[in-house]
Order: C-alpha cells, then structure tokens, then sequence
C-alpha cells in the first residue's frame, strides 16, 4: 500500500511528520475529503475490515466508510508516519439509549508526549483533535467538543449550534481490529441497527457540513432539500460527496418491510385457496 497515495486521496500535499500541527492538518484534510458513509450495506456489499481492503475501498476506488473503516484506516496512516495509536471503543448514545461496546472505533494517538483523542469516523460528530482528558474543550463554527470523566472512562459530547447534542462514553482501553469485528457485522445486518434503517453520507466542507440522510439532503445554513429521483440522488452523491455508485443503494429496512408484506399477503393467499377448496367463505379481507 501507498501512504503518499493515501495522503494525495485526502488531499494533503505538506510534509508529514509526527507533531501536533501535523495530526490536526490530517484530521482536517479527511474529514473534508473522506465522507462518512453506510452505501455498501444498502448494496448488499459485506464490509471487511482488513487494512488492504480498506486502502482498496477508500483510497483507489475514493469511497467513504463508517467508523471502523475510516478510523481504522487511518490509524494505519497514522502508524505510518510514525505516530503511536491505539483503537478504543465507546458506546454511543441516541436519544435515551446507549449502544453497547465496540459500537463505534475511536483512536487515541500519542502526539509530543501526550495523548488525543482523534476521531474521524463519527460523521458530523468528528472534530480536530482533543486531548485526551476530562475537561478538554474544542469549538468551531458549527458545534463544541468536549470530554468529561465519567468513572474510569470519559464521556464526549458534541453540541451543535441549535442546541442539539449527541455523544459516546468512552472506554481507555486499547483493544484490537479483531474485536470490533463483531458489532461491525450487526451493523450490517440488525434490522434495530440505525445503519440498516437510513442511507447516510456526511462530508465537512468549508462552508459547512454537507448531509444526504435518505431523500433529504442538506448543507449547513442552507434549507434541506427533498430529492425527486434516484438520478438525482446519484448526481449530488457525485457533485457534493465526490462519490460515483455503479447504481442506487436500495434502503434495507425497506426491503425487509416489503419482502414481510410479500410473505403476509403470499400466506393470505393460501389460506384462502386451502379454505374454499374445503367449502367455506373466508373471513380475511379482500
């Protein structure tokens, strides 16, 4: 695999060495280069996790990913430059629940002696990097990052400019690739998974984050926008998120719901074959 390739990918063109500006021009050139994505489990495409798989999705074929693909990758670009990075996993929170562990990668890197947390696979949730302890603070133009102690883990909350706020506790724990794998195949499969459920693309750009989440895409100060075709839908995911599909990424929880009601109305229509073959009016409605 090819770092400098890797590094003209996100559009980084400096010197790459193991310092803080460094780690943070990283961050920024991903994270406006490399969107966060779900489109291979609405094709049907298993995701693997295996770092030359990876290099092949996100480098060569200029994909995105979700958060054991983008952060996953980019620890190794990371290693390679000659940063030191550990994988940690947190449990994310929606609304009143909490995913269990390994729900989502995060990185801690050891930059000058330190260590950050370094998150670029938490789609508009990601930021530069924070340092690793509780009461680190970070802002920008569209939300606040900070982390508090939570026991002995940390808990890293985002919250945007309208009040609305989203998070993971985290664990400090180093862990292995290997250990994520399992969650990573629920997400890809679990009709409860939020990834099964949506179609997400999420990209930063300079002039605010970019989101297509389903039918509706939006650009930070901008109104969302309803799109009326899937030729449409495959235009912006060109124009605005640099990504070019062989076709449309069909909502799997929609295929569920329609296979289901297939199976409903395929049973109907035995029982009623079986009921008037013995003589008797069927009470199912027509």
């Amino acid at each position: 695999m090819d770092k400098d390739l890797y590094l003209a990918r996100i559009g980084f063109h400096g010197h790459a060495q193991p310092n803080l500006k460094c780690l943070e021009a990283l961050c920024q050139a991903h994270l406006r280069s490399v969107p966060f994505e779900n489109f291979d489990i609405h094709l049907g495409v298993a995701l693997k996790l295996d770092t030359a798989s990876l290099f092949r999705k996100i480098v060569r074929r200029k994909r995105g990913g979700f958060c054991y693909e983008l952060n996953g990758l980019f620890a190794w670009l990371l290693r390679e430059i000659g940063f030191s990075v550990e994988l940690l996993s947190s449990r994310v929170i929606r609304a009143a629940s909490i995913g269990a562990n390994f729900d989502h990668m995060a990185l801690r890197v050891w930059c000058d002696g330190a260590p950050f947390l370094v998150d670029v696979g938490f789609g508009d949730g990601s930021t530069l990097p924070l340092a690793l302890k509780a009461g680190s603070l970070r802002s920008d133009s569209e939300a606040s990052y900070r982390l508090a102690s939570l026991g002995d883990q940390l808990l890293y909350e985002v919250e945007n400019v309208y009040g609305e706020s989203k998070g993971y506790e985290l664990s400090l724990v180093s862990r292995q690739m290997s250990e994520f794998e399992p969650m990573c195949r629920h997400h890809q499969t679990c009709t409860r998974s939020w990834f099964t459920r949506a179609r997400i693309c999420v990209l930063q750009t300079e002039v605010g984050t970019a989101s297509l989440i389903d039918g509706s895409y939006k650009l930070t100060g901008h109104p969302a926008r309803t799109i009326g075709s899937d030729g449409e839908y495959l235009t912006i995911l060109r124009e605005a998120f640099g990504i070019d599909l062989p076709r449309m990424p069909s909502n799997k929880s929609e295929q569920l719901f329609q296979k289901l009601r297939a199976r409903g109305l395929i049973w109907q229509q035995r029982v009623r074959r079986a009921m008037a073959l013995a003589g008797k009016h069927s009470l199912l409605p027509q």
